[in-house]
């Protein structure tokens, strides 16, 4: 959030304080409420400076600072305020450029509720924050639409409203009319639904619902941000490494779980690596796809050395980077867990309480720890609802692996699109009953090796995160599991290339013998981020459902060349 780097209290606080108007005419709003409390009156020597009455005055201000943050509610009702999260992703995003200026506090409306809090750390990366929102928030409808796209390109494609080229196919060397449309329509639509798709619900972003140049409702939103807090249904935290160090982060994740006891719905924690990771994997899959259409099935085995070539180094760096991914959660866990209020940093400090200017600005953790001594009894209380339940809270968001299922089979569509396009092209030429099979058998892949690779991936990718002291060794260690991996794959080609030519290719029985392997040491190799018995018991029985599931294509490949 903004008031963590880019709107400290006591620099603001400083800067909105004009010494030239009276203690008891402090600022109003449409409401005549005042935009804090009135101060008391506080006895000077006649011996103190000017400078140590303004020094005695700030402090006086910033106790009432903690004391209103602590009634966590808003200095106005007019203060309370959301935005569209179209607004704040309007121009991919540009709102969350740090160097950024300018207000854009007329991008939002007032509002009794706040549908999401959004907490980052301005000290993330922009472009992943970015892309995790757009995905979070427009994934969903960009893969519905792209496969409603999708069977309309089929459709019409079809019924000879769109054109098609002349290629061969593998049914007893059959030349059909092909156009790959459902797989361009689908990934056309999807990109531009992605960019431009508009969601229900409102949201509180820093920058856009605090006011950014009037000083004044500036530090009257600061003020507000527990009644922010109280007001929002859930809270979205776009988790990064830079995250737990930050103090206004974790404090705003604290007064969240007291603002709201049931926080297993509420509090969303979403690390920034899952938005360029699901756009990756979208991308690749589309290339691979593209490689399926151009691939001729006549030269198949000679087809799949190639690709394999070419995949294995894309699987490979794909691994090296989850390995790193897995290093960092299970850093900032380690982070969370022994999080003290001693370590955690805020702007002011890192400026060395100074501003642009030179001029000396109060500190933000004495701020916090005023608020924090009223709101939590001690600091040892806030250090220690940290570490137990904001890191448990992390734990059950995070998942067992920290990358949700349904975001790794939306992001391998564009396969199956492809596969539609061989089937309306079956289908055009009067091979019904070979369109059946071939798509009932798609379906199967999908569903079936689709679970199976994310799985395989992500225990491999958590089991080899350790960082080894070599560069060259650890390479090693990522090219060794891409190769098991790519043996696990191959498995897949096989049974893909008896389905498409009716026999069964050399080879298949060899390679496919690392499946059983695999069952039988997961529930041993396996170490899930939650270390609950039951959490393993639940992961090992998801891995015999897998394992049963990728044997159906080799069974589907069987029956199919038995009809043929």
């Amino acid at each position: 959030m903004a008031v963590s780097d880019g709107l400290e209290v006591g620099s603001q606080w400083d800067d909105a304080v004009n010494d030239d108007v009276p203690a008891d005419r402090p600022t109003r709003f449409a409401n005549d409420a005042p935009a804090w409390p009135v101060k008391s009156e506080k006895l000077i020597s006649p011996a103190s400076s000017l400078a140590e009455d303004r020094r005695f005055k700030k402090m006086e201000e910033l106790e009432h600072i903690a004391s209103y943050i602590f009634e966590m509610e808003v200095v106005d009702k007019d203060l309370l305020r959301a935005t569209l999260p179209s607004s704040a992703l309007r121009c991919f995003g540009k709102i969350f450029q740090k160097d950024l200026k300018g207000d854009f506090y007329h991008m939002s409306f007032p509002t009794q509720t706040i549908h999401c809090f959004w907490s980052h750390s301005w000290h993330g990366t922009a472009w992943t924050k970015i892309l995790l929102l757009l995905v979070y928030y427009n994934g969903r409808a960009a893969l519905v639409a792209g496969s409603l796209s999708a069977f309309l390109g089929a459709t019409l494609f079809f019924f000879g409203l769109l054109p098609g080229t002349l290629r061969g196919f593998s049914l007893e060397s059959a030349t059909y009319q092909f156009g790959p449309w459902a797989l361009g329509f689908g990934c056309l639509v999807s990109c531009l639904v992605l960019l431009l798709w508009k969601p229900s619900g409102s949201v509180f972003m820093d920058r856009i619902c605090i006011h950014q140049i009037d000083e004044h409702l500036k530090l009257a939103g600061i003020l507000s941000i527990g009644g922010f807090l109280k007001h929002s249904e859930s809270i979205l935290v776009l988790f990064d490494p830079s995250y737990p160090t930050r103090l206004w982060t974790m404090f705003e994740l604290a007064a969240f779980l007291k603002a709201h006891e049931d926080v297993a719905d509420g509090l969303i924690i979403r690390p920034t690596f899952l938005g360029p990771a699901a756009v990756g994997l979208f991308v690749f899959d589309t290339l691979l796809a593209i490689c399926i259409i151009l691939a001729s099935y006549e030269e198949i085995e000679l087809n799949i050395l190639v690709l394999a070539l070419v995949f294995y180094f894309i699987f490979a760096s794909g691994g090296h980077w989850l390995r790193g991914y897995f290093r960092q959660i299970d850093e900032c866990l380690d982070k969370l867990k022994s999080f003290s209020l001693k370590e955690a940093t805020s702007q002011c400090c890192t400026m060395n309480h100074r501003d642009n200017e030179g001029n000396t600005i109060p500190c933000d953790r004495e701020t916090i720890r005023e608020c924090i001594r009223t709101w939590f009894g001690n600091e040892e209380e806030f250090e220690a609802a940290v570490r137990s339940r904001v890191s448990a809270a992390f734990m059950r968001s995070l998942g067992h692996y920290a990358i949700p299922f349904s975001w790794f089979m939306g992001a391998s569509l564009p396969v199956l699109w492809a596969y539609v396009d061989f089937m309306g092209a079956r289908l055009r030429e009067g091979e019904l009953f070979y369109s059946l099979v071939s798509f009932l058998y798609t379906l199967i892949v999908w569903l079936g090796y689709g679970p199976y690779a994310y799985f395989i991936s992500l225990v491999f990718a958590y089991t080899l995160r350790k960082r080894f002291a070599s560069w060259c060794l650890d390479w090693t260690v990522t090219l060794l599991g891409t190769c098991f991996m790519f043996s696990l794959g191959w498995h897949a080609c096989h049974a893909a290339g008896a389905a498409n030519t009716g026999r069964r290719l050399a080879g298949n029985d060899l390679v496919g013998c690392p499946g059983g392997i695999v069952r039988s040491v997961l529930a041993k190799a396996l170490v899930p981020c939650h270390s609950e018995e039951a959490h393993r018991r639940s992961i090992v029985s998801q891995f015999e459902i897998v394992g049963w599931a990728h044997r159906l294509p080799e069974k589907a490949a069987a029956a199919h060349s038995n009809s043929i």
